[in-house]
């Protein structure tokens, strides 16, 4: 197929393990028409794409991993993640989140990506030193496990 008719979506994906749980929930309206994220929590503004939600019994791990996938540039793709960082922090009690793993991840596809130093700084910063990842890598497993 000619690539101009064909329409090149991101996407990123995880090879489940049996002692893993992988759950993947398109949040934003853009990604999932039906998606209710935004009315039953009352959101405003930019959100990012994907919440995945990782857990790993072997290790007794479970993460959050907030995902905003680019075709391009990622220059909004930090407040995303920010935002929607914050709204779960205020939505939810935090006896939960501290008990949960929160983690970002940036999956982008051609662009200049110019500020990507920039804005992996931004990310380690909120969320630590393996805390997020920005990558052309669709795979997400390695950086979960990580």
């Amino acid at each position: 197929m000619a690539p101009h008719t064909e329409r090149w979506v991101p996407k990123v994906s995880l090879r489940k393990e049996s002692n893993e749980t992988v759950l993947f929930f398109a949040i934003d309206e853009m990604a999932n028409k039906s998606s209710a994220f935004r009315q039953d929590l009352g959101l405003e503004g930019k959100i990012c794409d994907l919440i995945v939600f990782f857990s790993d019994t072997r290790r007794n791990e479970k993460i959050l991993c907030l995902v905003e996938l680019k075709r391009g540039d990622e220059d909004d793709s930090v407040e995303k993640i920010d935002n929607t960082c914050k709204i779960l922090e205020s939505k939810f009690d935090g006896k939960h989140l501290e008990r949960i793993k929160l983690k970002a991840y940036i999956h982008t596809m051609g662009g200049s990506h110019r500020d990507t130093k920039k804005f992996r700084a931004e990310l380690t910063k909120k969320f630590g030193k393996n805390g997020s990842d920005i990558s052309g890598n669709e795979d997400m497993g390695r950086f979960l496990r990580n």
